[in-house]
């Protein structure tokens, strides 16, 4: 409840009502606690959830700012035992790491469609990790 008051606080921008993790500032959606892991079971699937969440706060941490604007594909790959729901631009090599953002993203059939994205990036044995901190459906 904290984050919400403080995303309302800090944005101005109202709190969507069914997503208290995602605002929306402008047409573009943030999220008020980027390494959060996603609400539904599916999205991690039978990867670890305590994983996900370590990797994605570990990518806030040292990651460099990110920007794409392209479509993100369907992925099955789990490196690590991360989820890793999408891929960005058909890059096999590098993974969205699950979040609440990336859910919320998914739940109104926006994911596979063109994007510009915001995150941070990290480059992890091989691996580069994206964790999405905003998302607009693009006008390109």
């Amino acid at each position: 409840m904290r984050h919400v008051l403080l995303a309302l606080l800090l944005t101005g921008s109202p709190v969507l009502a069914d997503d208290g993790g995602v605002v929306e500032q402008g047409g573009r959606y943030v999220a008020v606690d980027a390494a959060r892991t996603p609400r539904s079971g599916d999205m991690v699937g039978p990867t670890c959830t305590f994983r996900t969440g370590v990797m994605a706060r570990r990518v806030m941490a040292e990651g460099a700012e990110y920007a794409f604007v392209g479509r993100l594909q369907v992925s099955g790959r789990t490196p690590g035992d991360v989820a890793c729901p999408y891929t960005v631009g058909g890059q096999e090599d590098t993974c969205v790491v699950a979040s609440e953002l990336v859910e919320h993203m998914q739940s109104r059939g926006l994911a596979t469609g063109e994007l510009s994205l915001e995150g941070r990036l990290l480059e992890i044995d091989g691996v580069r990790y994206v964790v999405l901190t905003a998302y607009k459906p693009s006008t390109s």
